[in-house]
């Protein structure tokens, strides 16, 4: 899916050549009339697939069952109840209820709970630390979560888009100089359960205390941040979890 201010031809050629890099098998392409434009066809020329516009038939009225379209306007409409799921895919990619809600809609969701639970190692920045903890604050209402750490966290702790800030933090199981955190909606931990071993907190300001990573789960196996350390270039963090992977293995 592209942006909702994208005319759905004018965003093919970006979505076609995305979908060929993720399923270099594809050949063919089932699409509706509003497809049925020269740049459309020029980005399957050029991407060599075979684009297949579902039309109409001429002279009906009212709700007609096409076939392949309607395969996916069914697996939406039972996904969310209702037909039109766009505004679900307008909200920025990195919320957690929006991971929640692709995770379902591409059949993950379930299956990650599953290997999370039975000890599958795993590492979640950011929303990702809400997706991984038992229970949340400040969440939307029934929001699910995968779970497996016993911690409760609070959904944009530290404020809105505008409050989002860089800090350096003292991380236990990271040697040498403090890490550079990068916090964007950022959550924190609110409370930990017993098996969880906090292992940085942020120090200043009126977040003063506020513990911002750990590790935990049944197998010690989950690890949590409440910032981006992709974002700094620091592997740090990453080797710390590269280093839970090869102890679970």
């Amino acid at each position: 899916m592209h942006a909702a201010d994208t005319q759905d031809a004018d965003g093919a050629g970006d979505l076609l050549r995305r979908l060929k890099r993720l399923y270099p098998w594809l050949k063919v392409v089932f699409a509706d009339s509003a497809y049925d434009r020269l740049v459309a066809l020029l980005a399957c020329f050029l991407l060599g697939l075979t684009l297949v516009v579902i039309r109409r038939l001429a002279g009906t009225k009212g709700f007609v069952l096409l076939p392949r379209r309607w395969v996916a306007e069914r697996t939406l409409g039972w996904l969310g109840r209702w037909r039109r799921l766009a505004r679900d895919y307008e909200e920025l990619p990195e919320v957690s209820e929006t991971m929640v809600k692709l995770a379902v809609t591409f059949d993950l969701f379930e299956p990650l709970r599953k290997r999370v639970a039975e000890g599958m190692p795993s590492f979640g920045s950011c929303a990702g630390m809400i997706l991984l903890a038992d229970r949340i604050e400040d969440g939307i209402a029934g929001q699910p979560t995968i779970g497996g750490l016993d911690v409760v966290v609070r959904r944009n702790a530290f404020g809105r888009q505008v409050d989002s800030f860089e800090a350096d933090v003292h991380m236990t199981g990271i040697d040498g100089d403090p890490v550079h955190a990068v916090f964007i909606r950022a959550p924190w931990v609110e409370s930990t359960g017993a098996g969880v071993e906090i292992l940085a907190r942020v120090w200043g300001g009126p977040a003063d205390g506020r513990v911002v990573a750990v590790r935990g789960g049944v197998h010690d196996h989950l690890l949590a941040t409440s910032f981006h350390p992709e974002l700094t270039g620091d592997p740090r963090v990453h080797e710390l979890f590269l280093k839970i992977v090869k102890e679970a293995s």
